[in-house]
């Protein structure tokens, strides 16, 4: 994620639409293997129109960003393009305004139903995207940041879920 810091908004937005992940050693792994590449030039040629508009609301927070890189999909007609895919091209693109998802941690799929089973409440932002407030997370992951601790339900969920079943419900 480092590596979206040096980029320009309009290089974020190509990285972000793109099927390879950027990572600090370069171009990593596939991403947005839901999304054909029509779709995905699609979301780029929105947002990078849009740059202007996610450049006036950046300076009022990531859900303020979430919202409007939402709000300029549903105009274009990406409606296809869901939570994930929102998620995804708003944390890119926050990046390179140096802001990220402060107190929540924003769950879909694996990490929800990580999250789920581990008894965290579930709350829903404005549009639809789903999280859980990193308060409500065990105090010794409380500090993490909000993507570390999403990349860890995600990469590291089930090992979490048996120690919660091991140890009982914590907070």
């Amino acid at each position: 994620m480092n590596a979206y810091r040096a980029l320009s908004l309009s290089d974020a937005i190509r990285q972000a639409t793109d099927t390879m992940e950027l990572t600090q050693d370069g171009p990593k792994k596939d991403k947005h293997k839901r999304y054909s590449r029509i779709t995905l030039n699609a979301c780029r040629d929105a947002l990078l129109a849009k740059r202007r508009r996610l450049k006036s609301v950046a300076q009022l927070g990531f859900d303020a960003l979430l919202n409007v890189v939402g709000d300029i999909l549903d105009e274009a007609g990406l409606q296809q393009v869901r939570d994930l895919g929102r998620y995804d091209f708003t944390t890119k693109i926050g990046i390179t305004f140096g802001i990220e998802p402060e107190d929540k941690v924003y769950v879909h799929r694996k990490p929800l139903r990580i999250a789920r089973t581990m008894g965290l409440p579930i709350e829903r932002h404005e549009g639809s995207a789903l999280y859980v407030r990193r308060s409500a997370f065990p105090q010794d992951l409380r500090s993490m940041r909000s993507d570390s601790l999403e990349n860890m339900l995600c990469n590291c969920g089930d090992e979490l879920v048996g120690v919660t079943h091991q140890i009982g419900r914590y907070r």
